[in-house]
C-alpha cells in the first residue's frame, strides 16, 4: 500500500501568488453585497409597513 500526500493549497489561501483575489472571491463578493442591498430595502420596506400598519391601528380601523 503506497502512501499519496496531498499537495493542493488549502481553500482560503490565495491561488494567484500576489494575494488577487480569484473569479469566484470576486463573483462572491459583487453577490454578497447584492444580497446586503436586497436586505437593506427589505427591512427598509418591512419598517414602512410597520408604520402605516401603526397609523391604521391609531385610527381605530382595525
Amino acid at each position: 500500500m503506497s502512501t499519496s500526500t496531498n499537495n493542493r493549497p488549502a481553500a482560503n489561501a490565495p491561488t494567484n501568488g500576489a494575494g488577487e483575489k480569484s473569479y469566484f472571491e470576486q463573483q462572491r463578493e459583487m453577490l454578497m453585497g447584492e444580497v446586503a442591498m436586497s436586505l437593506d430595502h427589505v427591512l427598509h420596506n418591512i419598517n414602512k409597513l410597520n408604520r402605516s400598519l401603526e397609523e391604521i391601528i391609531g385610527c381605530g380601523w382595525l
